[in-house]
């Protein structure tokens, strides 16, 4: 695994490295938060029959964004991604946790709308799939999926 870890590492340090000479100041960071936020809103709301725990980024670095729980399938856990482009963007904390940990885990990518800047696909992968997302962005992903379909697809998933 240290291998792999450190192929990508260099790979996404350099993705960093090229985001943060292009921003200016912390506003574009502050969008793709709000816009993370407006995913979250819109998953909670489309999953009425699935608890969720929001986890706060700084008490475990790479642990992702959300713990559900259902009493059929118990705990799983969902990365949310905002994805402008065909990048999606993992810290590498974030791809060690996925790679050690491939079952119940899953990663919510969801693009914007370059006109309203409004969530307009989204896509659920399996944490597993992790590496290909790294690899090849939105092209490693299935189909979109409603919103509304969400809760459907996670439940079943995790049965």
């Amino acid at each position: 695994m240290d291998l792999v870890s450190y192929n990508f590492r260099d790979r996404i340090a350099c993705d960093y490295h090229c985001i943060d000479s292009h921003i200016s100041s912390n506003s574009h960071q502050i969008v793709i938060v709000k816009n993370e936020s407006k995913l979250w809103q819109k998953l909670k709301k489309s999953t009425p029959n699935i608890t969720w725990t929001r986890v706060e980024s700084w008490a475990s670095f790479g642990f992702p964004d959300l713990v559900g729980y259902t009493e059929n399938t118990g705990f799983f856990t969902v990365e949310l991604k905002i994805v402008k482009g065909n990048k999606i963007i993992f810290s590498p904390h974030q791809i060690a946790f996925h790679v050690k940990h491939p079952t119940n885990t899953w990663i919510l990518a969801a693009t914007l709308d370059p006109r309203t800047n409004k969530l307009c696909e989204y896509y659920l992968e399996p944490g597993s799939a992790v590496l290909g997302l790294v690899r090849d962005g939105l092209s490693a992903c299935g189909p979109t999926r409603p919103a509304c379909a969400l809760e459907r697809l996670l439940l079943a998933a995790c049965a």
